[in-house]
């Protein structure tokens, strides 16, 4: 039997009975589906029949029916008499139905996400299963890889005996992807873009939340909110002011599905990154170039132009309008120009540094000079003043003529002076001695003393004891 068509099932027997009525049941197992009386007054024993119709469903695939034929006597023995068939065993075929639940009829792709979908469908007999994926290519597996690849419309065809069913699958690609828009190109510090992030996401949400990321630091973020439930692609721009320190940063876009009680946490999709380039206009290093740059009479000196920008920019010192050097470096004397010009340039602007040359002697040799001479006078006076000194402190002037003993200082020898002559007081022998050879020495000293001057004393420089 099929599914959807009608069938009779006849019950046949035969009862040699006075009773004038016979009730017929048919049951489906223990469960009753149709009851009927036949009433007959010939009283004979022919066999008899009666049709039961019945729409089989998938259900009733092996169900088991049975007759039952019970006579009415009246007021004959209870419970009345009655006899049943064998049980009758019925297939029943039907096509395939295609699980819905687990085969959507919209799959979403994230791009670079492989998807495994899955066609499972029941049906007796048991289906075959095929994916149409174009006009020529049939895949015969219950399973199907879908990429962002896959053409859009997919078929699952189950077949049987009965019929063939058919499952529609819209494949949707869940990408983002971020832009510069109509710009193209590097971009200018100081002038605004946008960057555009395009998405496509089929959901039953009915908003979506766009963040945009620079690096992983958050920049703006945005809610858009969509009643249409459509697939149609969207787009939503964010403006951006690029600095120079903006230059080779990375940004990207996310778009995150708000489901309310749906899914934690919510679905989203990224981009991929967008590099971008910004340029900007020189600038002048002025802490290594003054404003001022003194140059002493009869020296050279090297000053230096150093300029950021991109791209980079040439560097070049204007000495006169016809004096142009290309180079970082300048060499200035007390010949150069008193008004120097560095100029930076790239393709994004001119940025120049005026320089002034201020010329200045150089009074370092007549400095030295003074402070050796000065060196020379302090020394000089130092000497004087510690001969002085010494002089005084370390020497003293003696006269040995008139030398005296002094019992109250131990014996020792005045001779009126600022110092005195340690002496050691002898014995008779002793001192006539020790006299003599004074005496000796005196006579020396004296005569001496003639021959070189007419001066009576003899200065006799000894050391303290």
């Amino acid at each position: 039997m099929r599914v959807g068509e009608e069938y009779e099932l006849q019950c046949d027997w035969t009862l040699h009975t006075v009773a004038k009525s016979v009730v017929v049941r048919l049951y489906r197992g223990e469960h009753l589906v149709n009851t009927t009386i036949i009433t007959d007054s010939s009283n004979s024993s022919d066999r008899k029949s009666y049709k039961f119709k019945i729409h089989p469903k998938k259900t009733d695939d092996g169900a088991q029916y049975c007759c039952e034929a019970q006579l009415e006597l009246g007021e004959g023995p209870q419970p009345p008499p009655k006899v049943t068939s064998e049980s009758l065993s019925i297939t029943v075929h039907y096509g395939p139905f295609i699980n819905e639940t687990k085969l959507p009829s919209i799959v979403s792709v994230f791009r670079g996400s492989p998807v495994v979908i899955v066609c499972e469908a029941e049906g007796n007999p048991e289906p075959t299963i095929s994916w149409s994926v174009n006009s020529t290519d049939i895949v015969y597996s219950e399973t199907l890889t879908i990429t962002d690849s896959t053409p859009e419309d997919l078929l699952c065809i189950a077949s049987n005996s009965v019929s063939t069913t058919i499952r529609y699958v819209k494949v949707s690609i869940q990408d983002i992807s971020i832009s510069t828009g109509k710009h193209t190109g590097p971009m200018i510090v100081g002038e605004e873009y946008e960057l555009q992030c395009d998405w496509t996401l089929h959901t039953v949400a009915k908003s979506v939340v766009v963040r945009l990321y620079r690096g992983q630091h958050l920049v703006n973020k945005t809610i858009i909110t969509d009643s249409s439930n459509s697939s149609d692609r969207k787009s939503y721009k964010f403006k951006i002011h690029p600095k120079k320190t903006d230059d080779g940063a990375q940004y990207w876009c996310e778009a995150q599905l708000e489901l309310g009680e749906g899914p934690q946490p919510p679905p989203k999709v990224t981009s991929e990154s967008l590099n971008i380039t910004v340029y900007f206009k020189p600038i002048i290093n002025e802490t290594k170039l003054l404003s001022k740059v003194p140059v002493f009479r009869g020296y050279e000196m090297v000053i230096v132009c150093e300029a950021e920008g991109n791209p980079k920019p040439t560097i070049s010192w204007n000495l006169s309008t016809t004096n142009i050097v290309l180079s970082e470096t300048l060499n200035i004397t007390e010949s150069t120009p008193k008004d120097l010009h560095c100029i930076a340039n790239n393709s994004v602007g001119i940025t120049t540094r005026r320089v002034k040359v201020v010329l200045k002697e150089d009074y370092l040799p007549l400095i030295a000079g003074l402070v050796a001479i000065t060196v020379a006078f302090i020394s000089v006076i130092f000497i004087f003043i510690y001969s002085i000194y010494y002089k005084t402190a370390k020497m003293g002037r003696y006269n040995l003529k008139d030398a005296k003993l002094s019992p109250q200082n131990g014996d020792i020898a005045q001779n009126g002076k600022d110092n005195s002559i340690p002496m050691k007081k002898l014995t008779f022998a002793s001192r006539n001695k020790r006299f003599s050879s004074f005496s000796n020495l005196a006579i020396c000293c004296l005569n001496a003393q003639r021959k070189i001057s007419d001066r009576t004393n003899v200065e006799v420089m000894t050391k303290k004891t």
